[in-house]
């Protein structure tokens, strides 16, 4: 076989004619039931298991450290009980603005979301604490914002502020020699 002389003949050689159908890499594996997804592989021994505590109440203040740590550390096989003051480094996972913490840090923004996670020996065990977990959350319940106008008010936004500029629009305007 001849080798191709020039880039064009390359790539109509290398690559598929365009929108012609091609099969996922692995459609294959899935397809025969041969595809390993994570919970086809066996655990390890000691594996321990985690369960979020998720907030009761939509808007709130946890008072304290929030919850009663002995009462969740007694059930059987718990092995750890970690708040956002656990977390090494920031608390936070947004991806762009810094803004959506990994674990509640005081203030309660929404209904369920993530408080405290609960470390267990077995799966169902991190369930049945973080379950009964929900009734020993220490949280002042806060009045919660429904509007768009009351969030405006109390200057709460899902995302900060922002002002764009470009040039000087004001000056430019204030020279118009038309304007509306």
């Amino acid at each position: 076989m001849n080798a191709p002389s020039s880039l064009a003949e390359l790539g109509a050689i290398a690559a598929p004619a365009l929108g012609a159908e091609l099969p996922h890499e692995s459609a294959r594996l899935h397809v025969t039931g041969e595809a390993a997804f994570t919970d086809d592989i066996p655990e390890l021994r000691g594996t321990l298991y985690a369960a979020l505590i998720k907030s009761p109440v939509a808007h709130g203040e946890l008072i304290g450290e929030g919850i009663d740590r002995a009462a969740i550390l007694a059930q059987h096989g718990v092995v750890a009980v970690y708040t956002a003051q656990d977390i090494p480094g920031e608390n936070n996972c947004g991806p762009i603005i810094h803004d959506d913490p990994i674990l509640a840090d005081g203030v309660l923004r929404y209904l369920g979301q993530p408080v405290f996670a609960v470390i267990a020996t077995t799966r169902g065990a991190a369930r049945r604490a973080a379950a009964m977990a929900k009734d020993v959350i220490v949280v002042e319940p806060l009045a919660p914002v429904l509007t768009a106008r009351d969030a405006h008010a109390k200057g709460q936004y899902v995302l900060p502020p922002m002002h764009l500029e470009r040039g000087d629009a004001r000056g430019a305007l204030a020279r118009a020699p038309h304007r509306l």
